[in-house]
């Protein structure tokens, strides 16, 4: 598929601010005029100071017109008077320059904030497995690098823009005072910007490579940062010391040969552009009478002069921003992503139960054979509490991320009361449930909003009371600011099992009607996780609770047990039925009893 070109993937974000964008182009625009027209008086002003030497055509058709302009001021005031409009036009543009240098930096701060904000929107809304499939370090380098770069090369093009609005208006009075040499020069510079653009197509290569080695790096910056227990408790350091040395090593390269190409244009450009005016001076000097032109000439190809360099400069920034900002675009599309149907029912409430019918679902679009579920028909009665066990990788967790709606089932369907779960309004079904999921991620902040973030306007009295319903509010009065102790990222101020019951508190505070706890207990002791069962055991009734256990301890007090096995529902029932059964459930009970007998 062709690539769209970086003019046109900017474009919209253009219109995204067009006033600030129209303001920009505009004042630029006159800014440029102004510049022109002032430094084309020159002409009238060399006239002023010898009006001997000069005659209505000296300067060509540009002569001409600025001849008439003045022919009405006498001699002895038309140097004040030119000199006056030129300081004039040059103190208008300067201070439209200065206003533009405001609107660009209203501009870069405008979008930037937009487009993380964004790109936030975008990874909070598109589904969750392609948000898991996707690299850490690539979502940092999204939201905090590539952005920025995307706002610069929206501020690039419109500098190009304008710089072509100033080149346009300098070589119109270039052809008005000689179109030959006009056409000679403007066939030079040509050539000039053939070179610069052969770079830029170089550049964007590079940037290219650039961009995968940045994001690898910062990737392996989040993995070395994260995981230095383990690479210390295995005597990795010097290993891992060596591959980040490598990663960085390889990033600084990549961006050393696209800043080497870059530091090319300018120094190139100028040479060759020196070379020119060198060419167009000696060139005058074989026609003495032509020389007050030909000085004009050249003052305004020198003004011309920076315009070009900077455009080229420009258009080889513009080819290196062209990964990132492909980046940020592409995440923001729509439609090469999966999304979850908002539904439009509301949810009353869950009265008779949750039926699984049929449901299948792969990861990653599996082949059949691997699917973590398989036409799983199983009921979850309200105000009950239902267990669902089986070996490790049986799909209990694979339940929770459906029954939250993290995803929707590749075949089948879960009912709530009768009603698809995929016509509930979305916000509404997350509403009525609350989880308490294996990893339990604690947020770097007090305690009391951590617990909060369950139900945000809560009271410090809910807090306390949830804290206590978990059995958390013991070791937090212990903590030295209580509950406005700051937890650190991840929690580190706790230990798993501590983690897990301020994640029990945050869930117990929302007061939904369903209650999933996906091993939620696995890193408590075994007292703790007595009193957190007895705590569960009082709640029963109050909520439809869904555990997901590895440790058949835990489900002592379920109603109901689903038991499944490599993603297939091979017994469902009350627990005591089920160990009569002699099936996959006695199995793993008679396990784990003889493990702790």
């Amino acid at each position: 598929m062709k690539e769209t070109p970086i003019v046109g993937v900017l474009r919209p974000l253009a219109r995204s601010q067009r006033s600030l964008v129209g303001a920009l182009l505009g004042l630029g625009v006159v800014a440029s005029l102004c510049e022109g027209i002032g430094i084309s008086l020159f002409l009238p002003l060399l006239h002023s100071m010898n009006p001997a030497g000069f005659d209505e055509d000296t300067g060509g058709a540009l002569g001409r017109a600025l001849h008439r302009t003045f022919r009405g001021v006498s001699d002895e005031a038309r140097m004040q008077v030119v000199l006056g409009s030129m300081f004039a036009l040059l103190a208008i543009k300067a201070g439209l320059n200065a206003v533009n240098g405001l609107l660009f930096a209203r501009l870069d701060a405008r979008l930037v904030d937009a487009l993380r904000q964004r790109v936030i929107h975008q990874a909070l809304r598109v589904r969750l497995g392609f948000i898991e499939r996707t690299r850490t370090g690539d979502l940092i380098a999204l939201v905090q690098n590539q952005t920025w770069e995307t706002s610069g090369a929206l501020a690039t093009l419109i500098g190009i823009v304008i710089r072509l609005a100033t080149i346009t208006v300098f070589g119109i009075a270039l052809l008005m005072i000689s179109w030959p040499m006009t056409l000679t020069v403007a066939g030079a510079l040509l050539s000039i910007s053939w070179i610069v653009r052969h770079i830029g197509r170089r550049v964007d290569r590079l940037s290219e490579q650039g961009l995968r080695e940045w994001n690898g790096l910062s990737q392996r910056s989040i993995e070395l940062l994260r995981g230095q227990r383990t690479t210390r408790a295995f005597g990795r350091e010097d290993h891992e010391q060596a591959t980040f040395a490598a990663s960085s090593t390889e990033t600084s390269q990549a961006f050393w040969r696209v800043e080497r190409l870059r530091a090319l244009v300018n120094p190139m450009s100028e040479l060759m552009v020196a070379m020119l005016l060198a060419g167009v001076l000696l060139l005058s000097l074989s026609e003495p009478g032509r020389l007050p032109a030909v000085l004009t000439f050249m003052f305004i190809l020198f003004r011309l002069q920076p315009q070009v360099q900077r455009l080229d400069a420009d258009r080889v920034n513009l080819a290196a921003s062209a990964p990132a900002v492909r980046a940020v675009t592409g995440f923001l599309e729509d439609g090469d992503k999966p999304y979850l149907t908002r539904g439009h029912r509301p949810f009353p409430g869950l009265k008779e139960g949750i039926r699984f019918q049929r449901v299948s679902y792969r990861y990653d679009e599996q082949g059949g054979d691997d699917a973590a579920l398989r036409a799983v028909t199983a009921d979850i009665p309200a105000h009950r509490t239902t267990a669902v066990v089986g070996p490790s990788g049986s799909g209990k967790s694979t339940l929770t991320y459906l029954l939250m709606r993290f995803a929707d089932p590749s075949e089948g369907k879960i009912l709530i009361d009768g009603v698809q779960l995929t016509e509930l309004e979305l916000a509404a079904w997350r509403a009525g449930i609350a989880l308490v999921s294996q990893d339990a991620h604690v947020f770097h902040a007090t305690v009391a909003d951590n617990i909060r973030y369950g139900r945000p306007d809560a009271p410090d009295s809910a807090v306390r009371e949830a804290a206590q319903r978990a059995h958390a509010s013991e070791f937090i009065e212990a903590l030295p600011d209580g509950y406005d102790t700051v937890l650190g990222e991840d929690g580190v101020r706790l230990s798993g099992g501590q983690r897990q019951r301020i994640a029990l508190a945050r869930a117990l505070i929302r007061d939904a009607q369903i209650l999933v706890l996906d091993e939620a207990t696995n890193a408590l002791d075994a007292i703790t996780e007595n009193v957190i069962q007895d705590a569960l055991a009082e709640l029963a009734g109050r909520y439809t609770m869904v555990v997901i256990a590895h440790r058949l301890a835990t489900i002592e007090q379920a109603d109901h047990v689903l038991v499944l096995d490599h993603g297939v529902l091979v017994q469902q029932g009350e627990r005591d039925r089920l160990l009569s059964e002699g099936g996959l459930f006695s199995q793993l009970h008679e396990l784990q009893l003889g493990r702790t007998s």
